[in-house]
């Protein structure tokens, strides 16, 4: 019969010195995180208007918060030129810097599409966040097991949805650095 090995109970001084590996690894990923903010904010901040992206820290991780306009046509799924330079710019940054998952993340208003091509905006958020993505991915340097992408329809909403201003700000794109360990 083999041996079994028994762990001796954790003690007060192993209790404590795993909460002090925890509280540096967490402190290391959110400085990592805010350095992120800092380089994307800076890179976007070349090429676009500060009222068509922005950069923040959330529960989630780094969210890179792009306009429809900034990307899209109204009711449209594809890039211009200008939009794929902008997500290049993005997935730049992110192959030089950190190895985290990446959501692209297409949101609308709850505005019906009213086109054949998208039966919905659960189909027009989808193709969105796919088109960004196969964007990102045309910079080798970013390893495409990283990458989801994410169609959220009128399901997640920063503004009310009954004003031109509030559907705006919830037509837009999320490109989302996933910092686990920030979940408060």
């Amino acid at each position: 019969m083999p041996s079994r090995s028994r762990t001796a109970p954790p003690t007060d001084d192993t209790n404590a010195d795993i909460e002090e590996l925890e509280e540096d690894f967490l402190s290391v990923t959110v400085a990592e995180a805010e350095d992120l903010v800092a380089k994307l904010d800076e890179a976007l901040g070349v090429h676009l208007d500060e009222d068509d992206y922005a950069v923040e820290l959330d529960q989630r991780g780094v969210v890179v918060r792009l306009a429809d306009q900034t990307l899209f046509a109204s009711g449209r799924a594809e890039l211009s030129e200008e939009a794929q330079d902008i997500v290049r710019v993005v997935a730049d940054v992110l192959a030089d810097t950190v190895d985290n998952q990446v959501e692209v993340e297409g949101h609308t208003d709850n505005r019906p599409v009213g086109n054949t091509e998208f039966p919905s905006n659960w189909e027009l958020s989808t193709a969105r966040a796919t088109n960004v993505l196969r964007a990102m991915l045309t910079l080798e340097d970013l390893d495409p097991a990283r990458l989801a992408a994410v169609g959220r329809a009128d399901t997640v909403p920063r503004a009310d949805n009954d004003s031109p201003e509030g559907r705006a700000k919830n037509r837009r794109t999320e490109i989302v650095v996933l910092f686990p360990t920030l979940e408060g």
